[in-house]
């Protein structure tokens, strides 16, 4: 899973990509909220909704790029314009 967050605290992540064989299911985290009139979001937790995304022209779909601009929109603290990114590897350990 790779999230995209506005700075390194896991907690304010905006969206997050988790790959499977034949898809990838792209995360909104305050999915609950998002206006969603195409009804894309899939899922019935307290805050996280998921678009599956089946071929990479699903996110050229209108709707689509409207939720993650408004999810960008809302994050909280908000995305630098023009902050260099970068990118930090975590490994959760289950035993």
């Amino acid at each position: 899973m790779i999230g995209f967050c506005s700075d390194e605290r896991a907690s304010n992540v905006i969206n997050s990509i988790a790959v499977y064989r034949n898809w990838i299911n792209l995360y909104f985290f305050e999915g609950d909220t998002l206006p969603d009139p195409e009804r894309l979001l899939q899922g019935s937790g307290s805050s996280v909704r998921h678009i599956r995304i089946t071929a990479a022209t699903d996110l050229d779909a209108l709707a689509v790029k409207a939720l993650i601009a408004e999810a960008r929109k809302r994050a909280d603290p908000p995305l630098a314009p023009r902050a260099r990114g970068r990118v930090i590897l975590k490994q959760v350990r289950k035993f």
